[in-house]
């Protein structure tokens, strides 16, 4: 399913040349953490790298999880938007402000419960993701994309019988 907004980003996101990230990170109760189960790069060997990661509440992934919530940042180089999406000391890299300037994480459900995953686009480009609301904007929602995204996948989950094998309670 990334592959498709992926082949689709010119014009969904006006991704063109940029560095852009779209991640599936599924939460694994036995280890009671986030970890990334797919991953879309402009290169296949960042694709391949390692990932990173996160716990409940930890690191924007881990908020959106925790939260139940989406969080959008328009441009992470803000002071208030820093304050939520840096990565905690162990986990920040030095191209992350760089890398990671816009960012859209979106809680992937099972119907009204609790979030099973996270879906997560990023880009090196400030003012990619935003809230039209906060833009004066509503004819446009850059994030609505990854909302449907986020709900076909969490049906393909439940659909497959997913959340069952990463250990996520069925109620």
């Amino acid at each position: 399913m990334l592959d498709f907004i992926v082949a689709d980003r010119v014009p969904l996101f006006g991704m063109d040349v940029d560095r852009f990230n779209f991640a599936i990170y599924i939460y694994e109760e036995a280890t009671q953490v986030l970890n990334c189960v797919a991953c879309r790069r402009p290169h296949r060997m960042e694709e391949d790298a390692d990932h990173r990661s996160w716990e409940p509440g930890e690191g924007h992934v881990g908020m959106a999880y925790q939260g139940k919530r989406e969080y959008i940042a328009e441009d992470t180089s803000k002071p208030d938007a820093r304050q939520i999406f840096d990565a905690p000391e162990p986990k920040r890299r030095p191209d992350d402000l760089e890398r990671y300037r816009s960012i859209a994480s979106i809680p992937i459900r099972l119907g009204k419960g609790d979030p099973v995953g996270v879906l997560v686009a990023t880009r090196d480009v400030a003012s990619r993701f935003y809230l039209p609301s906060e833009r004066g904007d509503p004819a446009r929602d850059p994030v609505e994309p990854l909302r449907v995204l986020a709900r076909e996948v969490a049906l393909i989950i439940e659909l497959t019988d997913l959340y069952r094998r990463v250990g996520v309670d069925e109620s």
